[in-house]
């Protein structure tokens, strides 16, 4: 009875690990947009993974880096203008 209960506790503390894992470039993501969002500073979300959390954080990059340009330009044409 004791063996089960510990090889649960075991098995739930590992689920929870992998869990905490999976969920880490999800939490990365919504920092950099918070950043972004409250204080306009652009994080450096990596590009280079292929699964599903990696698309996310690639979107929000290139999301990002479209809106600073078009800042940009909108601040240039202002300056011109």
């Amino acid at each position: 009875m004791v063996f089960a209960l510990v090889m649960t506790l075991t098995a739930t503390v590992i689920t929870l690990f992998i869990v905490k894992k999976f969920i880490k470039p999800i939490e990365i993501a919504s920092k950099a947009l918070s950043k972004y969002r409250s204080n306009r500073i652009v994080s450096d979300l990596p590009t280079y993974y292929y699964d599903e959390a990696g698309l996310l954080m690639r979107n929000i990059q290139e999301s990002i880096q479209e809106n600073e340009n078009f800042i940009q330009e909108k601040q240039n044409l202002i300056y011109m203008l």
